[in-house]
C-alpha cells in the first residue's frame, strides 16, 4: 500500500465516519472502498460495481449476527490507576 494525503470536505469526513461506525470497520477502509467503487464507475466497470455491491450486502447480513462488544480500554486502563493511586495513598 501506498500512502496518500487527501483533503476532504467536512460533509465526506462525517459520511465516512458514520459509514465506518455503522460496519464496524476502520475508516481508511471504508475510504478504500468508497475509491475504488468511484474509480469502477469512472471507468465504466458496471460490472465490477454490481459484483462489489452483492459482496458488500452478503458481509452486511452476516455481520449484524455478530455479537458487538464495547470495550473501553482506555478508561478501564485510567481507572484502574485511579484505583490504585487512592490505595497507595490510604497507606
Amino acid at each position: 500500500m501506498e500512502r496518500y494525503q487527501v483533503l476532504l470536505e467536512p460533509e465526506q469526513k462525517e459520511r465516512i465516519q458514520r459509514l465506518a461506525a455503522l460496519q464496524r470497520r476502520s475508516a481508511a477502509s471504508v475510504l478504500r472502498q468508497a475509491l475504488d467503487i468511484g474509480l469502477d464507475a469512472l471507468e465504466g466497470n458496471d460490472e465490477v460495481w454490481e459484483r462489489r455491491m452483492e459482496i458488500l450486502s452478503k458481509n452486511r447480513k452476516r455481520m449484524k449476527n455478530l455479537p458487538l462488544i464495547e470495550l473501553d480500554l482506555v478508561n478501564d486502563a485510567r481507572q484502574e490507576r485511579e484505583e490504585e493511586i487512592e490505595q497507595t495513598w490510604r497507606l
